[in-house]
């Protein structure tokens, strides 16, 4: 293994075009690096230890914030659903309101084909439920041969 070996450096560009853009970066960096130095030492020691503790305590604070925002955060939607007990105080006898729902459903699919985008959903729930209207059928069939 060749871990802690150099590896060779392969230059692809040509470093005779290389040279003028280095020379140029080489002073700038220069330049920017003694105007900082300057712009450094005319602040007081103690300015800079103030700055120092000021930036870390910044940090520390949002740090602290962020774990305990996390510490804190809820998954929304992992709260047990609970069904509500619905209590129908008139409650009809059950192929009543068999009855009852189905000549809803069918008041409710009469209606969608009033208008021209109810047509669109109309047929669309047939589409994606083809035996829909002969399972209704059929059950109307069966509860109004057992009366």
């Amino acid at each position: 293994m060749n871990l802690f070996k150099r590896r060779k450096s392969y230059q692809i560009t040509d470093p005779v075009k290389e040279q003028p853009v280095k020379r140029w970066l080489s002073g700038y960096q220069r330049r920017l690096a003694d105007w900082l130095n300057i712009q450094s030492e005319k602040i007081s020691l103690r300015t800079k230890k103030v700055v120092l503790i000021g930036i870390y305590l910044f940090s520390l604070a949002y740090i602290i914030g962020l774990v305990i925002g996390s510490i804190r955060y809820k998954i929304p939607g992992m709260n047990n659903i609970i069904r509500p007990v619905v209590v129908n105080p008139g409650a009809k006898d059950s192929k009543e309101a068999i009855r009852d729902n189905i000549l809803m459903f069918r008041n409710y699919m009469d209606s969608l084909s009033a208008t021209h985008s109810g047509r669109r959903q109309r047929d669309s729930i047939l589409k994606h439920h083809p035996g829909l209207m002969d399972s209704i059928a059929r059950l109307e069939q069966l509860i109004n041969h057992n009366k």
